[in-house]
């Protein structure tokens, strides 16, 4: 029954997630309004010397971007009320299961807080948005594509290139991770222990044995770290240099075609606009794809940990009406105006 509950949880939030996604659509779309308004410019104003025609690109070019800030605020107040309500649905329940538990040699069982943490960590990060945004990446090339396939082969390129290093940043960097990952809770752990029998520590004259075991851990997690960061400095500084290039290419590239009369002034700035939007989800990729990683993996922690037989089954209707209350929240019309403490 408990797992049911946690998978109930995670289903009744579609409601939420679509409205998200009808929201990140509109976002996407409205960030072609900066490279439509440079198309428009150099395409009509910088010829026919009209400042009207101007003023009313300019009025019409900063509504779209007000309802557009106004947009973005909207999906990220949304997915920070998701992460509470998940939040204010799990969390007693794993109080309790943690204290029906307690005394178990487990780890997992007393990480049960620190996972819904994660949960609710990963449903407001600005990962998140990245993987809600890298759908629409396709379409600003394609549009890149559409002033002159020459350009769109150069964002193709260029987004291949970007993707290759995310991969190869994270088959580098992976493996230290788990180990930093990996020593740190024992680091933890061992501290607990330590704390919870001080007093025979003390009497036995353990301390300097237990500062050493403690050193021991702590250096296999910061060798770790720092092997890490360093393979992770190496990826960084290509992806830099990768950014600098593409901006390079695409206005060279775009030269040469201006020279030889296959594309306007204005579709060259327009273009590295666009594949700069294009280009951005994927830097955060592998980074939101580790969370995603991490939030699996705490689902499944907090499926075991829900699912003791000795659980009072009181708990599970309180949780869900508690998530379901905080969802009609979410998605009333007045929600962006309403305090979190009112739900």
């Amino acid at each position: 029954m408990r797992p049911r509950l946690l998978d109930s949880i995670f289903h009744g939030q579609w409601h939420a997630l679509m409205m998200v996604g009808l929201l990140s659509i509109v976002f996407n779309l409205l960030m072609l309004t900066a490279p439509l308004f440079m198309l428009a410019v150099f395409a009509n104003v910088m010829t026919s010397k009209n400042l009207d025609t101007l003023l009313l690109l300019g009025v019409a070019a900063s509504v779209a971007l007000l309802f557009q800030t106004f947009v973005d605020y909207l999906r990220t107040r949304l997915l920070v009320r998701v992460g509470i309500a998940i939040d204010l649905a799990l969390a007693p329940t794993v109080v309790e299961a943690m204290v029906m538990r307690a005394g178990r040699d487990d780890s997992a069982d007393r990480r049960g807080l620190g996972d819904v943490a994660e949960i609710r960590r990963f449903v407001t990060d600005i990962g998140v948005m990245s993987l809600i945004d890298l759908p629409f990446a396709p379409l600003y090339l394609l549009v890149i594509w559409w002033m002159h396939p020459v350009l769109g082969a150069v964002g193709v390129a260029a987004a291949l290139g970007l993707l290759v290093l995310a991969v190869v940043n994270d088959l580098l960097t992976r493996r230290p991770s788990e180990v930093a990952q990996a020593a740190s809770r024992r680091r933890s752990v061992l501290t607990d222990e330590c704390l919870a029998h001080a007093d025979v520590v003390r009497s036995m004259g353990m301390v300097n044995a237990v500062i050493e075991r403690f050193k021991t851990v702590s250096m296999v997690s910061l060798e770790a770290l720092q092997r890490g960061a360093y393979r992770a400095a190496i990826s960084r500084s290509l992806v830099r240099t990768l950014r600098t290039g593409i901006q390079v290419s695409i206005y060279g590239v775009g030269a040469w075609l201006f020279i030889q009369d296959q594309l306007m002034v204005g579709a060259i700035v327009a273009a590295a606009v666009l594949l700069g939007r294009a280009l951005s989800p994927l830097e955060f990729v592998v980074f939101a794809w580790r969370s995603a990683l991490g939030l699996r993996e705490a689902h499944q922690r907090l499926s075991g940990l829900l699912g003791a037989p000795n659980l009072a089954h009181r708990s599970e209707p309180r949780a869900l009406k508690a998530s379901r209350r905080w969802w009609s929240c979410v998605v009333r019309p007045r929600w962006c105006l309403i305090p979190i403490r009112s739900c």
